[in-house]
């Protein structure tokens, strides 16, 4: 998923993935109006019971904290969202035309596939259960041979109205043979009904084109928008708990501290100890005095 964010990220802020925009917006809006509320409470209480010492000195790095993670993480969260909602239309729409029309014209113009054992099975054959899962399996890289720049350029500037990127033709034919791979569950439907026909009549057996045509379908498409949308959904969903975490564990243990603090304060005073007793008078010297010589 990281290779599909880097591959794509040029187009996170064109007209096909506006959602990065608004994504980016909306979170870092909520993020400042976050950070303003929790540092508006601490200003509030500190100016009606002025602290001092620790407090005072954990309230200010509590509040830049908030100031500087707030907005950036609801930011980025939003941004990933944004970035997923907008390749998930992506795949869902221009990207599932030329792909799906590039592969056909391919298809059409050729006799056999001229990679790995599917040179040997020309696109009329019918097949048998084995040898479609042996065209299932080869699909990708078939499909990805076919995505270069020459030939989904006119239709993806059909598809987009605008030129194509001059980097995204690799990018597809990389990412669609990785995904295709890792992600075998999005093909399974398209699969199991080529599998319910190879299983029966024999003038009713999918052909070696139908076969690899019916993995670029529209419905392998959808799923695999669905399954963009979900794990980016995911993604920016961490970032935010994890940010709300974090603020939320500061708040804690600063009112914590506050209370702490403000109990202390209301505790009685202890009672003046009682003054010692004035000390006695010195007792008087039984000696006599001598006598004074007259004269």
């Amino acid at each position: 998923m990281f290779g599909l964010y880097s591959s794509l990220f040029t187009l996170a802020f064109s007209s096909v993935a506006w959602p990065s925009g608004v994504g980016i917006t909306l979170g870092a809006l909520l993020g400042v109006g976050l950070a303003y509320a929790l540092i508006d409470r601490v200003i509030r209480a500190h100016v009606g019971t002025p602290q001092t010492g620790a407090i005072r000195r954990l309230a200010p790095v509590c509040c830049l904290l908030w100031g500087m993670t707030l907005p950036l993480a609801m930011a980025s969260a939003g941004l990933v969202w944004g970035v997923g909602s907008g390749v998930g239309s992506l795949i869902e729409g221009p990207v599932s035309t030329t792909v799906r029309e590039t592969t056909h014209t391919w298809l059409t113009a050729a006799n056999t596939l001229g990679v790995g054992v599917l040179k040997r099975l020309p696109l009329t054959k019918r097949l048998t259960e084995r040898e479609l899962l042996t065209v299932v399996q080869q699909a990708p890289e078939v499909i990805s041979e076919a995505l270069d720049q020459d030939r989904v350029g006119a239709f993806w500037q059909r598809a987009t109205g605008s030129p194509m990127p001059p980097q995204l033709a690799p990018v597809l034919r990389h990412e669609f043979q990785a995904l295709t791979s890792h992600h075998g569950e999005w093909l399974r439907p398209a699969v199991e009904h080529l599998r319910s026909r190879a299983q029966g009549a024999a003038g009713g057996q999918p052909t070696v084109q139908e076969a690899i045509e019916a993995m670029v379908s529209p419905a392998v498409f959808h799923d695999a928008a669905d399954a963009v949308r979900a794990t980016t959904r995911r993604d920016a969903r961490t970032i935010a708990v994890l940010a709300l975490a974090i603020a939320a564990l500061l708040a804690g243990g600063l009112r914590l501290a506050w209370r702490q603090a403000a109990t202390t304060s209301r505790l009685p005073a202890p009672p003046p100890s009682a003054p010692p007793p004035p000390s006695a008078p010195p007792p008087p010297d039984p000696s006599p005095s001598a006598p004074v010589a007259s004269g």
